[in-house]
This record gives structure tokens, sequence and C-alpha cells, in this order.
């Protein structure tokens, strides 16, 4: 696996994690962006809105524009992968250590 390839899928479980810990499971792109450099990712917009394209294809998030403003929601699927209990590929399993 490229290095690329590892990056893009530990970004997405952080994206994913992210996402469940907020009391309803969802943020705007912006903030998004805002919060990953805590986790070591500084990404674009753009970058987030083609995971989250990529996430809501497989059913793990779902997307919704308000005003001009980008939603990402988590569903249901997304907090499993979220928290390790099922597994998709492409997307990085939680550690032991932070489950």
């Amino acid at each position: 696996m490229s290095y690329q390839q590892t990056i893009r899928e530990h970004l997405r479980l952080v994206i994913l994690r992210t996402l469940s810990e907020q009391n309803d499971g969802a943020l705007n792109a912006s903030v998004l962006r805002s919060i990953l450099p805590q986790f070591g990712f500084t990404v674009t917009r753009a970058q987030i809105l083609s995971e989250a394209a990529w996430l809501e294809e497989l059913g793990l998030v779902t997307c919704r524009e308000a005003g001009a403003v980008f939603v990402i929601e988590t569903t249901e699927r997304g907090e499993e992968v979220a928290r390790g209990l099922a597994r998709v590929p492409g997307i990085a399993r939680p550690s032991r250590r932070s489950e």
C-alpha cells in the first residue's frame, strides 16, 4: 500500500470518529477542516468534500448543503466503523488503545 493510500485511510477514520464524537453526529466542512490539524491532517476543503463524497457513496455519512455551508453527518453504519465494530476497505481500523 502506498503512503498516500495509508494517509487517506487514516484521514477517513479520523473524519468518521470526529463526526461520531459530536452530539448530533454532524459538522460542517469548514469546522471539520479546522479540527483535523490537531490529529496531524492539514487538508483543503476540497479534500474534505472529496472524502465526504466517498464516504457517502458507502453509506457511512450523509452530505447536504445548508445555504453556503456543507454539512457532513455520520450514519449508524459510519458510527460502527468509527468504533471499530465494522470494517470497510479503504478506512483504517481504530487501534485498541483508541477504542
